[in-house]
């Protein structure tokens, strides 16, 4: 008989099976990843309004790549939950903006 926390284990770590049943946790980032973040960091740095403006847009359309990307083909459901959570925080954050 499983007890209560076994159940809840399974289940979480079921979040990050793929398909075949590998565990995944972390991945390699890819190229939007590193662009988002980078992008970001460099917007955050530079000191000059409008350069800074418009790397934090691109930021965010890179952001916005890599959650549609994530959502669409990630290798597990936690991955998938993550790219729907950030393409609406991301969304929301623009659309409030504007």
């Amino acid at each position: 008989r499983m007890n209560s926390w076994t159940k809840l284990k399974g289940r979480i770590l079921s979040a990050f099976r793929t398909k075949e049943g590998e565990l995944v946790l972390g991945q390699k980032p890819n190229l939007p990843a590193i662009a988002w973040i980078s992008l970001a960091v460099l917007g955050w740095l530079i000191r000059d309004e409008n350069i800074s403006w418009i790397l934090s847009m691109l930021s965010m359309g890179f952001g916005i790549i890599w959650s549609i990307m994530e959502l669409t083909t990630g290798v597990n459901r936690f991955r998938k939950t993550l790219g729907g959570i950030v393409l609406v925080t991301l969304l929301f954050i623009i659309f409030r903006a504007f």
